[in-house]
C-alpha cells in the first residue's frame, strides 16, 4: 500500500526546506549561478521519483541533525 498523494506531498515539502539551502549551494559549484536554481528543483524530483514513496516519508520524519 502506497501512502496518500497529500502525505507525499507534505513529505516532498519537508525535504525542499530542510535541504534546500545544502543543495543550491552544491548546484551553483557544479553548474554556476546562472543554472542553480533548475539544477536544485531537478535534484530533488529525481530524488523524489527515485524512492520508493513510504521511504521518502520516513527520511522526512526523522529529525534533521545539527551543522
Amino acid at each position: 500500500s502506497h501512502p496518500p498523494d497529500a502525505d507525499l506531498l507534505a513529505t516532498f515539502t519537508i525535504m525542499v526546506q530542510r535541504h534546500a539551502g545544502l543543495v543550491q549551494r552544491a548546484c551553483r559549484r557544479q553548474v554556476g549561478a546562472a543554472d542553480a536554481d533548475d539544477a536544485a528543483q531537478a535534484t530533488f524530483l529525481v530524488l523524489l521519483a527515485a524512492r520508493p514513496p513510504g521511504a521518502a516519508i520516513g527520511a522526512a520524519r526523522r529529525p534533521q541533525a545539527d551543522p
